[in-house]
């Protein structure tokens, strides 16, 4: 007898219905596109840095926009907050103008973006300054 509730015990183990794995737990996901319109200017004239953020995820998530502008002789760096919906795209336009005392040359703009589900991306764009009477 005892042996045959040692091989019941066994058979129920071996063809117990396996449990269904659980869902795995998604990380972020965001896509950045970044334009600079115009892509040359004169000294003084304002350009326009337009980010977009897409949430590609299947949750709604929150992501830091850290947006750095290099150039001869500067630097700049500033941040944007954005709430992103599953799905969605959310836009963050800028203008800007170059210092009058900036020198010539190009100008690069680098956006990074981090969500609080750890979706990263990131993306680069220039504006040549040309010196204009």
């Amino acid at each position: 007898m005892r042996r045959s509730v040692q091989i019941s015990a066994l058979l129920m183990l071996f063809f117990a219905p396996l449990a269904a794995p659980q869902a795995a737990q998604t990380g972020g996901c965001i896509d950045l596109s970044l334009s600079i319109t115009p892509p040359v200017v004169c000294c003084g004239q304002p350009v326009t840095m337009q980010a977009a953020a897409t949430n590609c995820g299947d949750q709604n998530d929150k992501a830091t926009l850290t947006i750095t502008l290099l150039g001869p002789g500067m630097g700049m760096e500033f941040y944007v907050p954005v709430k992103v919906q599953a799905g969605q795209t959310k836009s963050v336009t800028r203008d800007f103008t170059l210092p009058s005392y900036a020198p010539p040359g190009t100008y690069t703009v680098m956006v990074n973006v981090t969500s609080k589900r750890e979706g990263t991306d990131s993306a680069m764009a220039s504006v040549t300054m040309m010196q204009c009477q």
